[in-house]
């Protein structure tokens, strides 16, 4: 059980948290949902997705990374799940080397039906996602598994949250 010391430091913090979660998903022009590549995802991978979307949302309009990020990687996290394939060889077939107009070459990640999604830090994307992917090996590649495990292990800390967020920074950004 989670133990409040500071029941109105609490309450103001849940205010602000409150504030900007509905400044930031209740706008006229938020359609508010993840683009995912088909309905019927379970919710590990609708999870997974939305925190492969939240590794490449840094300093992107929210509008692509997930339309057309959340596109790309529902399907990437369908595959990933569904599959015993390492998950290097998964996320090299979502990933791909193109020539942009000046015939210079990029990189950016794909879907099946073409749908393309480049993040701006993509090859740093690629690192984490893959961390991630591995990481999540060991956890029957379901990330619900992984946040449950660390819930078990200190449901009785009093810094339960931090070590769930800890323990998704480490699962994405651990140092290799």
């Amino acid at each position: 059980m989670l133990k409040i010391k500071d029941k109105d430091s609490f309450i103001k913090i849940w205010k602000v948290i409150s504030w900007l979660d509905n400044r930031r998903w209740n706008t006229e022009d938020n359609y508010n949902f993840i683009h995912f590549f088909r309905e019927d995802l379970s919710n590990s991978e609708k999870i997974l997705t939305h925190w492969i979307c939240y590794i490449t949302d840094r300093q992107m309009p929210f509008e692509a990374v997930w339309d057309k990020g959340g596109y790309v990687f529902s399907e990437l996290a369908n595959k990933y799940k569904g599959s015993k394939l390492l998950p290097q060889k998964i996320l090299n077939t979502h990933y791909e080397k193109y020539k942009d107009n000046k015939s210079k070459e990029r990189y950016r990640f794909k879907s099946s039906k073409k749908t393309t999604f480049a993040s701006r830090y993509i090859t740093d994307d690629y690192q984490n996602i893959l961390n991630t992917l591995e990481v999540l090996n060991y956890y029957e590649r379901n990330i619900i598994n992984f946040i449950v495990n660390i819930v078990k292990r200190f449901k009785d800390r009093e810094d339960l949250l931090i070590r769930i967020a800890c323990s998704l920074h480490l699962l994405t950004y651990q140092l290799v």
